[in-house]
């Protein structure tokens, strides 16, 4: 039989060698990167997933760093622009580990890196607004280039120095929320408020200066109609008179005794009416229809009871 002495013996030989076992292998992640320390300096740096070898522990040290991107948000900070105006800003930061041997060398851990980089930021972001006066950041059409310009900048010289310094990847500076100091949001408001009222007097007068030209355009095209129209209805009441005096010219000549006969009834409807008090001799042709048939060379007809 073993002894107890013996048995626990090979209990804690068991335990060291799982421990040891265990210690010498490092599994890495697809989202992370493995540092190797041996008594605190750097040996070797694991980027590759999968299963890596190691001298055990205390000899060498596993690290482990988040390579996955990240965001940082800053707090608010006030600025001073060109023209000594103050400017309340905050800004979120997007970044990764670049080089692990310089981060941890440099920062050491990600809490140190995160307030590395808000600091780095607050400081480029303070040089970039003072190079701007406050009108470009209220000005309603210089807003946004403004904005986008000094983003850009602060952005790419705080990715050179993050990346020279702390070996991260500052992928990009972004700003979050603008807003003025309490003394100063009357005055801010008014000047917005008075740059508002400017750009919808130049939008309404533009649309007044629109309107304008298109109801000149459209009362020229009605002008064009109508002109149109009324050569059309010349045109056609010309050829209908045209139509009308040949039907007259062939009826005259197929029978001129009907003819003269329906144009003097043409001639009573226009003169008479029951106003009117004509005086003519007998020897007119108006009086021929007064006078009976015998006058206009009619048949005359004898009625039989």
């Amino acid at each position: 039989m073993i002894s107890g002495k013996k048995l626990l013996g090979l209990l804690a030989i068991v335990v060291i060698l799982v421990y040891v076992a265990s210690s010498c292998f490092v599994a890495v992640g697809e989202t992370e990167i493995v540092a190797v320390t041996s008594f605190g300096r750097l040996r070797e740096v694991w980027k590759d997933p999968g299963l890596h070898l190691k001298a055990p522990d205390p000899v060498e040290t596993a690290i482990r760093l988040d390579a996955r991107l990240q965001i940082l948000d800053s707090n608010a900070s006030e600025y001073l622009t060109r023209d000594k105006k103050n400017l309340v800003l905050s800004t979120f930061i997007l970044w990764r580990l670049l080089d692990a041997k310089r981060f941890l060398e440099s920062v050491g851990d990600a809490h140190t890196a995160a307030l590395r980089l808000a600091d780095l930021a607050t400081s480029e972001l303070g040089l970039a607004v003072g190079t701007y006066d406050l009108s470009d950041f209220l000005d309603t059409e210089a807003e946004r280039s403004a904005i986008e310009a000094l983003m850009a900048g602060v952005t790419e010289n705080c990715r050179q120095k993050a990346a020279r310094d702390f070996g991260i990847e500052m992928v990009d500076v972004r700003l979050r929320r603008m807003n003025f100091p309490q003394q100063n949001l009357m005055s801010v408001f008014n000047r917005m408020k008075a740059e508002r009222e400017r750009m919808a007097k130049k939008y309404l007068a533009e649309g007044d200066e629109q309107a304008k030209r298109i109801r000149a355009e459209t009362d020229q095209e009605v002008r064009l109609l109508l002109a149109e129209a009324d050569k059309e209805a010349r045109i056609t009441r010309g050829q209908g008179e045209a139509d009308a005096t040949r039907i007259y010219a062939e009826a005259h000549q197929a029978a001129p005794d009907y003819y003269q006969f329906t144009r003097k009834l043409e001639a009573y409807k226009q003169i008479f009416d029951d106003k009117t008090t004509l005086i003519l001799s007998v020897d007119s042709p108006l009086f021929d229809l007064l006078r009976g048939p015998k006058a206009l060379n009619l048949p005359q007809v004898q009625v039989k009871p």
